[in-house]
């Protein structure tokens, strides 16, 4: 990460365009032990309707990292994940093959032992991911919260400017019942349409915001945020901070729950 970029997955740059950091879709082992990686398609978080049509309009030069894995952080590496492994999932056939190839060559015993060696390495990822919060998100933890504390005349905010901004929004409507769940404030429509992930929200915020006037509002961010409302958007934060304060504040694994009343 580049200080220069803060601490957020997407920032609005001087066009006025989502600039996001690479995410890591093209990854290259460089011979120093280094990797390189970029985005697939930079510039696609700014198309409304269809990337055939704006794409064109919307892309711009692959920006590049390297990060070096040769030293403390291939040790870190084993704690913790440095890439987002539904962008590696295309490299597992090859993978598999050279473990074949490997394999084949080796005595029984020795074939034996790598196979307990690799089960022995694996359980504890695999047994962690098939926790309540095993995909490093309490998702179920954070819509339980939601549907405990919520009152009628309740509204929900979002960040569109987080690395996945569909998963807070996903995670309400599967772990919070219809009848608890507050109103989505904010969007004009469902997610994953029209080509987009993510919901499409207000242009007017104020106008949504005061339509519904809600005297609570919740907040639900990716990781932990010791302030919900930094990283809504420049004007959303702004809204927000004019018209609430915070009264609650829970942190499950990987989330953020804040709660706001109006005043």
């Amino acid at each position: 990460m580049r200080s220069s970029e803060g601490q957020n997955a997407c920032h609005t740059d001087a066009d006025g365009r989502q600039l996001c950091k690479p995410a890591g879709a093209t990854v290259v082992a460089l011979a120093n032990g280094k990797v390189l990686y970029w985005d697939a398609l930079e510039g696609t978080e700014n198309v409304q309707l269809s990337i055939v049509l704006e794409f064109a309009k919307q892309a711009r030069n692959d920006r590049s990292r390297t990060i070096d894995l040769s030293g403390a952080l291939a040790l870190i590496a084993q704690f913790t994940p440095l890439f987002w492994p539904r962008y590696l999932i295309y490299t597992v056939p090859a993978w598999v093959l050279l473990a074949a190839l490997t394999v084949g060559r080796l005595s029984r015993g020795r074939t034996v032992a790598v196979l307990v060696a690799v089960a022995l390495l694996g359980a504890p990822s695999q047994t962690s991911i098939r926790m309540p919060d095993g995909h490093g998100q309490a998702t179920r933890a954070a819509g339980t919260l939601i549907a405990d504390h919520a009152r009628p005349g309740d509204a929900i905010a979002y960040s569109l400017l987080e690395s996945a901004p569909w998963v807070p929004r996903d995670l309400v409507e599967r772990y919070v019942p219809a009848q608890r769940r507050p109103r989505d404030v904010f969007a004009v429509g469902p997610q994953r349409v029209d080509g987009h992930l993510a919901a499409r929200e207000c242009a007017d915020l104020a106008a949504c915001l005061d339509q519904a006037d809600p005297p609570r509002i919740w907040v639900v961010r990716m990781r932990t945020q010791t302030d919900p409302l930094h990283g809504l958007g420049d004007a959303k934060e702004d809204l927000l901070r004019s018209r609430y304060h915070l009264t609650g504040l829970w942190l499950p694994n990987g989330l953020t729950v804040a709660l706001y009343e109006r005043g």
